[in-house]
């Protein structure tokens, strides 16, 4: 796929490997993903590119009445695009509010985990008065349109990925007002809930990991190596902001070791 979009080159490239084989991954092989973000690099490269996605830039998907018309991807693949939008349009304000609570994760998120998460949301003056009960119906929504997908280790789904690129632009690119509250004091509060949730999760993980019996070694490597990129956005926020990493740090120290 990436010689018939002119990109294979990049292979050879010290420079920009780093940066295509994590956009990849990323990607996680979804057709859909893949057709939709890789034509892009004719015009950028993946550092450009990796840049955009992970942060919700406009244009990505420009090609992407084209690709629908054009790639082999089966009718449920080239609709979940439309998917996202569609599925933002039934859901109540609350129900919406829920889901761009998810804009930080990439990649998986702990259902188990959920209730952890909220406590930290609810914290946040900003969205303490979300419909946080509606989270079993906005899971199940994003489940029946295929926005998420359960995951093989139970207890967590898997992001489409288009979708956190969809709800950053509308985050970080649109005026609207999520529930009520202006999306930079939204996005701001979800941040700041997110890297908080974290900090526990990467205090229990840097413990399974460096524990004693090996299955609880075990279970602390796996999980750290699902939540690496959840990890790795908390820790970059934390350190953008000057608040405390250390867990978070310490749990991925553990883990490369």
């Amino acid at each position: 796929i990436l010689q018939r979009h002119q990109a294979d080159h990049y292979l050879a490239d010290a420079a920009e490997r780093p940066a295509l084989t994590h956009l990849l991954k990323l990607l996680d092989g979804h057709p859909l993903a893949l057709e939709i973000v890789l034509p892009n690099l004719s015009r950028q490269t993946p550092t450009h590119l990796l840049a955009a996605f992970t942060q919700g830039d406009e244009g990505i998907d420009a090609k992407t009445s084209e690709v629908l018309k054009t790639s082999e991807v089966s009718d449920k693949t080239a609709s979940i695009l439309r998917c996202v939008e569609y599925s933002h349009s039934n859901l109540s304000p609350g129900a919406q509010a829920l889901l761009a609570c998810l804009t930080p994760f990439t990649g998986v998120v702990n259902t188990s985990w959920l209730t952890l998460y909220t406590q930290q949301l609810q914290q946040q003056p900003a969205l303490a008065s979300l419909p946080f009960d509606e989270w079993p119906t906005v899971l199940q929504e994003g489940l029946n349109w295929g926005l998420l997908t359960p995951h093989e280790m139970g207890g967590y789904v898997r992001l489409q990925p288009i979708l956190p690129y969809f709800l950053r632009q509308r985050l970080h690119h649109l005026d609207e007002a999520v529930a009520g509250v202006p999306p930079r004091q939204f996005r701001t509060a979800v941040e700041t809930a997110f890297c908080a949730h974290y900090d526990g999760i990467g205090s229990a993980l840097a413990q399974w990991i460096t524990a004693q019996e090996p299955q609880e070694r075990q279970t602390g490597l796996a999980l750290t190596n699902l939540e690496y990129e959840n990890l790795m956005t908390a820790l970059k926020w934390t350190l953008e902001h000057q608040r405390s990493f250390w867990q978070i740090y310490n749990a991925l120290a553990q883990y490369s070791r």
